[in-house]
């Protein structure tokens, strides 16, 4: 062996891209020696790497003595080392530098720490520079845990065994396919410190730290991942998993993306489980991508500060993220709408996509868009921000609660709101598109700060403010303001039936389809605030001894004041409760028409006097009812007589017909003719039914299949009344 030949350079003694180099001798002396792989050296001779007083590394064959000690025991080669112990820690005495040729193997039943202790182990290695089958730590002792393996390697470790990254730096520049660990066979990996570092010398292609084709499970509990790309072609992955059903967890460690390039903190080729916790950090240009379905689970501390997407399935049925803590900061992509997402905690700020199912719970903070999802539910505690739409094309909306701090844009499907906010900029709620869309809204505030709460702008779009129950519509809930229009209807459907509407210009622009009956807008503040009314008749609706009254607590007050009669004139609607006071008279004649009561909290009538309620037309045909559409009908605490107990019993009127009670009896009740009932299906039609008088010869009925009371002759077989 000679070194006679000098190679001196200020940049690459041999710069090797390709090809063969077989190094038999000769002094090599550049700031860096041998560019890429060195295929042989002459057997039993290594390579002796040094520095001159210039920083150059300087090569020269020749043979090592005492590079590694394992205890008391030095050795000459790595190789002497491992062959002579089956276990122990492998210290490094010295820098060294490897050729292909110069491959290292730890068997099944060895077990070995190798300590870096402060030196360096340079690779020229087109193959792998270490193929472990038992057990193989990598550390380092010292305080600066910078020194490392490095060079060129097609594989540092091959890995069929067990394998953890403990301390240390593992670092080499690669070309396309390069793996840092290639985990096969039976291998394990864990990795608790230390650095894996990939970097690239050739540009487009994919690159590896961790490359496993098994599904064993992947443990991260510490040290940093660094990728640093040459070329924006270029793909970089800190974990790649090839096989099925594999998890990887990871409950700590630094996953870096450094300079250009596309980077992944975990790629899962055929799918799996992934489960981030701790303080775990990426930064990579995308964090955790599934090729197929799989399940995802963040929490604690953990920091996906990702560029583009944290969380990214290309095929994603039966998949899954559960998100209980953290920040994510990339977007959540689930691409084939298959993905269930679930947000019990954390932060995630890079919006939600193609989902099948989003569900935000108490304790999150979402911002970003929620995009083209099909179901989406915002629970009591969760928070929705973005500068624009917080939701978008996505097809069932529901909003339980929550504070939705955005718009919500809508071109298909369903959206149901029973409470919370939403506050937009140029609209709280957009229904538009071609597609048929329903927004029913129930409960909470919509507000927009720069346009109109609602805008219907599509024929398709169908608004149902409230729900028609037959009761009293509320004027407080919903609220929808605008600073423009509380609603802009621009040729869809807009159903309203409770809720208070305000805008800026006008409450509504546009058409309302539909009311409750027996109600209408009405408008106040110069057309700026609108609710429901009762839609009442104002032309002579009763009268009292011959004078007419444009509705019926006119006519009531007039009567009581005098104990007379109210005679009906047309159908009446009222919002208003009447009291007939203690030692008053009044008499209600229904004329065949009918009393329709829409009172908001009160019965109807509030009876501490006398009151008849009676049908003088009635000749068995006509169905005069007295009705409250929103609770009790009568508070009977005097004496209550329906009909005329003049020998002759109808039973089609008049009729007492409440939604949950139709009479509270607390005095006297004469049941005459009519029928008394209620239209709920859990009420109270009477109570204190022992104080009712009936007509001679009858007694009451509850009528089959409905909660109707109604009069009947005894029959020969009746005993009681």
């Amino acid at each position: 062996i000679t070194n006679n030949v000098k190679i001196l350079s200020s940049d690459y003694g041999i710069y090797g891209l390709g090809g063969t180099i077989n190094y038999y001798g000769g002094t090599i002396t550049a700031p860096e020696a041998v560019y890429g792989y060195i295929n042989n050296v002459p057997e039993e001779y290594d390579i002796i790497k040094s520095i001159d007083d210039s920083n150059n590394e300087v090569y020269e064959i020749g043979k090592l003595q005492e590079i590694v000690s394992v205890g008391e025991t030095t050795y000459n080669s790595l190789e002497e080392a491992i062959s002579s112990n089956e276990s122990g820690t492998i210290t490094l005495l010295k820098d060294i530098a490897y050729a292909t040729s110069e491959k290292q193997t730890i068997n099944n039943n060895q077990n070995f720490v190798l300590d870096l202790n402060g030196h360096s182990i340079k690779l020229h290695n087109s193959e792998a520079f270490i193929t472990n089958y038992g057990t193989f730590k990598v550390t380092d002792n010292t305080e600066s845990q910078n020194e490392k393996i490095y060079g060129y390697a097609q594989t540092v470790i091959q890995n069929e065994g067990n394998f953890e990254m403990a301390g240390g730096t593992i670092k080499i520049n690669q070309t396309n396919g390069n793996k840092v660990i290639y985990n096969t066979g039976e291998g394990i990996i864990k990795v608790s410190g230390g650095t894996l570092y990939s970097t690239t010398r050739t540009g487009r292609g994919d690159y590896y730290i961790i490359y496993s084709d098994n599904n064993n499970d992947i443990n991260v509990t510490g040290g940093t991942f660094s990728l640093y790309g040459s070329n924006e072609y270029a793909y970089l992955y800190a974990i790649y998993t090839e096989a099925e059903n594999t998890t990887i967890n990871v409950s700590g460690g630094t996953f870096k993306h450094e300079k250009i390039g596309v980077t992944y903190m975990i790629y899962m080729k055929s799918g799996g489980n992934v489960n981030v916790s701790g303080n775990a950090t990426s930064n990579n240009t995308n964090g955790i991508y599934l090729e197929k379905s799989g399940i995802v689970n963040i929490s604690d501390e953990a920091n996906l500060n990702n560029k583009e997407n944290s969380i990214w399935f290309k095929i994603s049925d039966s998949s899954e993220v559960n998100i209980s803590g953290g920040t994510i900061k990339g977007r959540i992509h689930g691409n084939s709408w298959g993905a269930i997402v679930t947000l019990t905690g954390g932060n995630v700020t890079g919006g939600i996509a193609y989902c099948r199912t989003v569900d935000v719970y108490e304790g999150v903070n979402l911002e970003g868009t929620i995009s083209a999802c099909t179901n989406v539910n915002i629970y009591e505690g969760a928070i929705v921000t973005s500068t624009g739409n917080a939701m978008a094309n996505c097809s069932n909306v529901n909003i339980n609660n929550g504070t939705i701090n955005g718009s919500i844009y809508m071109n298909a499907g369903t959206l149901n709101m029973t409470s919370g906010s939403i506050t937009g900029k140029n609209y709280g709620i957009q229904l538009a598109g071609y597609n048929p869309i329903t927004s029913n809204i129930t409960g909470g505030t919509i507000t927009a700060t720069a346009g109109p709460g609602i805008l219907i702008s599509t024929k398709t779009g169908t608004l149902n403010l409230g729900e028609d129950t037959g009761g009293y519509p509320s004027t407080e809930v919903p609220t929808i303001t605008g600073s423009t229009y509380g609603v802009k209807n621009d040729g869809g459907t807009f159903n309203f039936y409770d809720g208070i509407l305000t805008g800026g210009t006008e409450a509504i622009i546009g058409t309302v389809t539909k009311t409750p009956d027996s109600f209408k807008v009405l408008y106040s503040e110069g057309g700026k605030v609108a609710i429901l009314g009762i839609e009442a008749t104002f032309e002579q609706v009763a009268k009292v001894n011959g004078v007419y009254y444009n509705d019926l607590e006119s006519a009531m007050n007039s009567a009581i004041n005098i104990n007379g009669k109210v005679e009906l004139c047309k159908d009446i609607t009222t919002g208003s409760s009447i009291t007939i006071p203690a030692g008053k008279t009044v008499t209600i004649d229904m004329q065949g028409y009918s009393i329709n009561g829409y009172t908001e909290t009160e019965a109807l009538f509030i009876n501490n006097g006398t009151l008849i309620i009676q049908d003088s037309t009635n000749e068995g045909t006509n169905e005069s009812k007295v009705k409250s559409h929103t609770g009790t009908v009568i508070v009977n605490n005097g004496t209550l007589t329906l009909g005329v107990d003049d020998g002759i019993v109808y039973t089609n009127s008049p009729n007492v017909i409440g939604k949950t009670i139709a009479i509270e009896n607390n005095g006297t009740f004469n049941f005459f003719d009519g029928q008394i009932g209620i239209f709920d299906l859990v009420g109270d039609i009477l109570n204190n039914e022992e104080t009712i008088n009936i007509p001679e010869g009858y007694k009451t009925i509850k009528l089959e299949g409905s909660n109707i009371y109604t009069l009947v002759e005894k029959t020969d077989t009746d005993t009681n009344s």
